[in-house]
């Protein structure tokens, strides 16, 4: 997984080509293509396992949403903020 990044765009490599940089500098999903919003969807898409998942909501360090009494969801914001924190992160150390 390789991440490119400098002022004025994002580009991911694998998987995250998916997403692309709004002009407020955030990132979006382009309008068609479908975003799998399950942590099934966020494992996939990051290469991790579900625990790891859900240390990282227990941890306060992903948002997540409800649909239903079972469903746990990733907004693509969350993801992106997630990203950017992990990478801040991994820059301080």
């Amino acid at each position: 997984m390789s991440v490119t990044v400098n002022a004025e765009h994002w580009r991911f490599a694998d998987s995250y080509d998916k997403l692309r940089p709004a002009s407020n500098g955030e990132l979006q999903m382009k309008s068609n293509t479908p975003f799998d919003p399950t942590i099934q969807g966020f494992c996939q898409r990051h290469h991790v396992c579900r625990q790891t998942v859900y240390n990282e909501i227990t941890a306060g360090r992903l948002r997540t949403y409800k649909v239903g009494i079972r469903g746990v969801r990733i907004s693509p914001q969350a993801e992106a903020d997630w990203v950017k924190s992990r990478e801040a992160e991994a820059s301080a150390a």
